[in-house]
């Protein structure tokens, strides 16, 4: 379900600074190889527990994306595919609707489906450590 309203021209720059840091943030995954993350930091998560938090992966899941190896991208984090690609789906499309026919598209998400995904989240952190994929 979605609704429009009216996007004032704050709005459409806020919306163009957006587009343009998503644009820079997807140049750099394609041209930088993160098999060797020796130059970034690594999961907090990780590196105190052991463990692979839900985010793990995601940053050398994108790459593989940008680079058309969807199956590569779901062996590094399979929740980045189920989830992240459609929530950045519907943030394209607020976005390309603020810039281009100045109305705000906004998704509505029922009460059932904000609160399920917390424990969703956990039970995929816990069934990654005790399954390693």
């Amino acid at each position: 379900m979605f609704k429009t309203q009216p996007a004032t021209t704050a709005a459409q720059l806020a919306a163009l600074l957006v587009l343009l840091t998503i644009t820079a943030c997807v140049t750099l995954l394609f041209m930088l190889d993160f098999s060797d993350l020796t130059y970034l930091p690594g999961c907090p998560v990780k590196t105190l527990t052991g463990l692979n938090c839900p985010g793990c992966g995601s940053t050398r899941a994108l790459h593989q994306l940008i680079h058309l190896h969807p199956l590569n991208a779901w062996n590094y984090n399979p929740a980045l595919i189920v989830l992240g690609i459609p929530a950045m789906i519907l943030l394209l499309v607020d976005l390309a609707g603020t810039i281009c026919i100045r109305k705000r598209i906004i998704f509505k998400v029922g009460n059932r489906t904000g609160s399920m995904l917390a424990p969703l989240i956990l039970i995929y952190f816990l069934v990654r450590n005790l399954f390693h994929f």
